[in-house]
Parts: C-alpha cells; structure tokens; sequence
C-alpha cells in the first residue's frame, strides 16, 4: 500500500516524500534563536528558527501566532504575536515556550 502526499493518517499530515508532520509541537524558543534570528523575515525570526527545530522541516514561516509549516497551517498562542512585534520592533524579548496545533 502507498501513501501519497498530503494523506492524512493517524494524528498527522504526510508531506516532505511521506515524512509526517504531527497535529501539534511544543516549541522552545532559546537565546540562540533570539541572537540569531532576523527582524522582520518571517522564516527567519527567532520563532521559526525554533520551529524548524522541533519540526525538522526547512520551510518555516511566521506571522505572529500563524505558522505555516511546508504550507499546513499551525496556530500557537497570542505571546507569539506579541513577541514577533516586540522582537521587529528591538525591544527585549525573553525566551519562551509554547504549543502550536495543526489547524484543519
């Protein structure tokens, strides 16, 4: 039997050549991905440094509380909102850590 990509099979989405995305992650966002990520690029940012890490996936993007992972839709909570404006706008950002759940 052969899955093709974008079947959805026990809690997850198949994407990347058959590699599973899970319905949700915890993600940690550290002082590393504070230092090294990049204002106002939205795959770039601190929180989708951290994302591409818990994820194992490249194509990462970030606006606020929306994350798109290889084009499926996460949510995570308000306080990326409000760290993504912080974080663009210089001001002092702590590392944090947070949920994010597929959205259907």
């Amino acid at each position: 039997m052969t899955m093709s990509v974008g079947s959805v099979v026990k809690g997850g989405t198949m994407r990347e050549g058959g590699l599973m995305l899970k319905d949700k992650y915890k993600v940690k966002v550290t002082k590393e991905d504070i230092k090294k990520g990049e204002r106002g690029v939205a795959g770039s940012c601190p929180i989708a440094r951290a994302v591409q890490r818990a994820t194992h996936r490249l194509g990462v993007s970030v606006g606020g509380s929306d994350i798109l992972v290889n084009e499926v839709n996460f949510a995570g909570p308000l306080k990326c909102d409000d760290f993504v404006t912080k974080f663009d706008e210089n001001a002092p950002v702590k590392p944090f850590s947070f949920v994010m759940r597929k959205v259907d």
